[in-house]
C-alpha cells in the first residue's frame, strides 16, 4: 500500500521528528484527506506541499504502518479500536493479546512488589520455564531473538542484580546463566502473580470451562502444531 495523491502538510521548518512527519503522512491516508482540504497539522510551522511520489514519503508511511502496527498489539485492550470484531481475529492473535496482557501485568506486580528496575523485555529471560542454569544460546532460541539481543538482556539483567553467568568446565567454553537470591525471589514473585491470573480466569470463565481451555492448550502444547 502507498500514498497515491500529493496532499498538504504542516510542519515546523528543520524541527518536525521523523515520527512526527509519519503521523502526519498516516493520518492524512488513513482518512483520505482530499489535496486543499483538512489536513492534521503540528503545532507552529508553515503549510508545505508534499509530494505522494517521494520514495522518502512512501518509506516513512511503510515504516510508521509497522511500526503501528506493532504497537496496537501490544496495548492494552481497552486502548484497541472497536471495528475489530473477537470472532474475525484469527487464532495467533486471540493467543498473543492475551499472553502480551499477562507480560504486562506481570512487569506491573513485580514493579509494585519491589522488584522496579525489570521492564517487559526482560520477560524473554524470565518467562517460563526460566533461565536458571540455560545457556545463552538456548535462552536465545526460546525467545527467538538473536544471541546478540539476548545477550544485552542478560547483560542488563545481570547489571541489576538478578542474574549471574558463569562458566560450565564440563561444557568447554560454553556459559550457563544462574539466578541471584535476587532472581529466584523475582522469579517465585511471578509464579504467585500467574497463580493469581488463573484464579482470575477461572472465575470469569467458569470452572468448568477454564479447566477445558486449560486441557486444549494443553493439547496443542503437546502436539505438532506448535513445532
Amino acid at each position: 500500500m502507498s500514498l497515491r495523491q500529493p496532499f498538504w502538510l504542516r510542519l515546523r521548518c528543520k524541527k518536525a521528528t521523523t515520527h512526527e512527519v509519519a503521523q502526519a503522512v498516516y493520518g492524512i491516508a488513513a482518512r483520505k484527506w482530499a489535496p486543499g482540504g483538512t489536513a492534521p497539522s503540528l503545532p507552529g510551522g508553515r503549510w508545505v506541499a508534499v509530494s505522494s511520489g517521494s520514495p522518502l514519503v512512501n518509506g516513512i508511511y511503510q515504516c510508521y504502518i509497522g511500526k503501528r502496527s506493532l504497537l496496537a498489539t501490544s496495548m492494552p485492550l481497552s486502548e484497541k479500536s472497536s471495528r475489530h470484531k473477537t470472532k474475525d481475529i484469527l487464532i495467533g492473535a486471540l493467543l498473543r493479546v492475551p499472553a502480551q496482557a499477562i507480560h504486562r501485568r506481570i512487569i506491573k506486580e513485580l514493579n509494585e512488589a519491589g522488584f522496579d528496575d525489570l521492564r517487559l523485555p526482560h520477560i524473554a529471560v524470565l518467562q517460563f520455564p526460566g533461565p536458571d542454569g540455560v545457556r545463552p544460546g538456548t535462552l536465545a532460541e526460546r525467545a527467538g531473538m538473536s544471541k546478540q539481543a539476548m545477550n544485552q538482556l542478560l547483560r542488563s539483567l545481570e547489571g541489576l542484580g538478578y542474574i549471574v553467568r558463569l562458566d560450565a568446565p564440563e561444557e568447554g567454553r560454553t556459559r550457563i546463566v544462574r539466578f541471584t537470591d535476587r532472581g529466584h525471589a523475582a522469579y517465585a514473585r511471578i509464579y504467585e502473580i500467574l497463580l493469581d491470573i488463573e484464579r482470575e480466569w477461572r472465575a470469569e470463565l467458569g470452572p468448568k470451562r477454564f479447566t477445558e481451555f486449560k486441557d486444549l492448550l494443553a493439547q496443542i502444547w503437546e502436539s505438532p502444531l506448535i513445532r
